[in-house]
């Protein structure tokens, strides 16, 4: 597994170059202290700097937890009915997801992204190559261990960091054991299964007056936005449950719709999908999800959801069971 560590390193990284490219050339990272262009960047964590070959020597078979955070800000125009404006846009990501790597063969692997694709056997002479010191944008890659099978990426640009990348191993088996889900549907087997995974992802953006010389000025805006994904095997293939959030999430019950509740800013919305669904997608329509636990790494709770199975606006059945995934 180790000699061909390095053709599976963008399978552990691929998110970390994607949010380099999306942060603006005007970016600082947030939750890190920020240094100036002048000054040499020096890491604000514990981790013990090792370089790029000891890190592709690193075993990743079993299941891994990834989480990719960046934080940028940039200055955007907005037109009020034709006045324009400035705004300062400071937008926060932060993704949570796991990975399942197990050696199928000398040249293959089975790879596991926690979706309804369920294992997938990839060829290691396919893959896309080495993961560089560099990342895609230019950015510099510095690679630390942060603890027995634990490491960190940051990209630094302008010797400021510009995000990061965390990876811990939570098992050495690969079969994702992390949580429950259970469901009845009609028309549908039932599921009860503790073979789960999860995935979490958090995004804010915040909109403030740039204080520029606008004629008008605006109250600060703020948009967010929760998703939380369980997957499981189901039948001859794999299921995903998702909720989605458009606010901060806590233990209580939501109501779940398609469209703004009245006298609401907020939405909460369900899908289920699996290739056994007929249409693959199904979407619910109202009900109610309960949050029952809720912490880093951790969600649990129980629905009762409508669900329209033709997305044609019509109730066709019931979807009711609970979810929860740990990922600690």
């Amino acid at each position: 597994m180790k000699n061909s560590t390095e053709r599976l390193l963008k399978l552990m990284t691929s998110a970390l170059a994607v949010i380099a490219v999306g942060c603006s050339d005007n970016k600082a990272y947030t939750p890190e202290e920020a240094y100036t262009q002048e000054e040499a960047y020096e890491p604000n964590h514990n981790g013990t700097e090792i370089s790029k070959e000891a890190f592709e020597q690193v075993d990743f078979s079993g299941v891994w937890r990834r989480q990719y955070l960046a934080d940028s800000s940039s200055t955007r125009e907005l037109d009020n009915n034709g006045t324009p404006l400035t705004a300062l846009e400071e937008r926060h990501q932060n993704e949570v997801n796991v990975i399942s790597i197990e050696e199928a063969s000398p040249s293959s692997y089975y790879i596991d992204g926690c979706d309804t694709q369920g294992p997938l056997d990839v060829q290691t002479s396919s893959s896309a190559g080495s993961f560089d010191a560099e990342s895609e944008d230019g950015s510099e890659l510095k690679y630390y261990q942060m603890g027995d099978n634990y490491y960190r990426i940051d990209a630094i640009s302008n010797n400021q960091l510009v995000n990061h990348l965390e990876t811990k191993r939570l098992a050495e088996s690969a079969s994702f054991q992390l949580g429950e889900l259970d469901f009845s549907i009609t028309g549908y087997g039932d599921l009860s299964s503790t073979t789960v995974c999860g995935r979490s992802v958090q995004e804010s953006l915040t909109l403030t007056d740039a204080d520029t010389d606008d004629s008008v000025s605006f109250a600060s805006y703020r948009a967010e936005s929760n998703n939380y994904y369980a997957a499981a095997p189901y039948g001859a293939s794999y299921v995903l449950l998702s909720f989605s959030f458009d606010e901060a999430v806590e233990i209580a019950s939501y109501e779940i719709t398609t469209s703004l509740p009245a006298e609401s800013n907020y939405q909460t919305r369900a899908t289920i999908e699996s290739p056994e669904f007929a249409n693959n997608m199904m979407q619910g329509e109202n009900g109610t999800v309960e949050i029952t636990a809720i912490r880093n790494f951790y969600i649990s709770g129980s629905y009762n959801i409508d669900i329209d199975k033709d997305q044609d606006g019509n109730i066709d059945t019931t979807l009711v069971g609970t979810f929860g995934f740990d990922l600690r």
